[in-house]
């Protein structure tokens, strides 16, 4: 908790290029499709009554908001992979059950491998699934690997806590594996998202 209040304490606003490779499966589980875009990923702290939050927008080169192609060809959109820590910032801590496993040994190291899930009556940091002009709002459950030296996140995998089948969403699984950035006008080094796979099971 400590760890990722000093991180969003000292962050600033950021853009990233964002590398997007998109496949849409058949009910055999083969793709029909694929699509590669790229982006420019805006990410913008702001602090709330709480604690501190993310606005994170893409957009294209020349700074249009979008800019990710084949929503309506049923590819997915998806965001908030920077603020997926935000769970274990003490301010939102209370929101969330979370259970200690053991250690791993990921990417060379060993690692603390922390369980957690959402209390849907307490949390505020949740989500959002769009079809069409439906709106559901869903809440995670998931690993986390944490460096017992730094307390830095590794990686992290959030899973929905309950399908939700009146939207037939019966999967979202993101798994993010973060690496350390540093940027040329700040002394200090960030870890944050290097590489994310989601996997969505909408609609069979």
């Amino acid at each position: 908790g400590k760890s990722v209040e000093e991180s969003f304490r000292d962050f600033a606003n950021t853009a990233s290029l964002e590398r997007i490779h998109q496949e849409r499966l058949g009910r055999n589980g083969k793709v029909q499709e694929s699509l590669d875009s790229q982006t420019q990923y805006l990410c913008l702290l702001s602090n709330g009554a709480r604690g501190p939050g993310f606005q994170e927008y893409r957009t294209n080169t020349g700074g249009t908001q979008g800019g990710v192609h084949g929503l309506g060809k049923g590819f997915m959109l998806t965001s908030g992979f920077t603020s997926a820590s935000l769970r274990f910032h003490p301010a939102y801590q209370s929101e969330t059950s979370f259970r200690y496993l053991g250690r791993q040994k990921i990417f060379g190291r060993v690692t603390y491998v922390l369980a957690f899930a959402q209390q849907p009556a307490k949390a505020q940091l949740c989500g959002t699934f769009k079809m069409a002009a439906v709106s559901r709002t869903t809440f995670a459950q998931g690993l986390a690997w944490v460096d017992p030296e730094t307390f830095q996140i590794r990686r992290l995998r959030t899973d929905l806590l309950a399908p939700l089948p009146d939207v037939r969403l019966e999967r979202e699984t993101t798994e993010i594996e973060y690496g350390e950035v540093t940027f040329r006008h700040l002394h200090k080094a960030f870890w944050l998202p290097r590489q994310v796979t989601v996997t969505v099971a909408w609609n069979g």
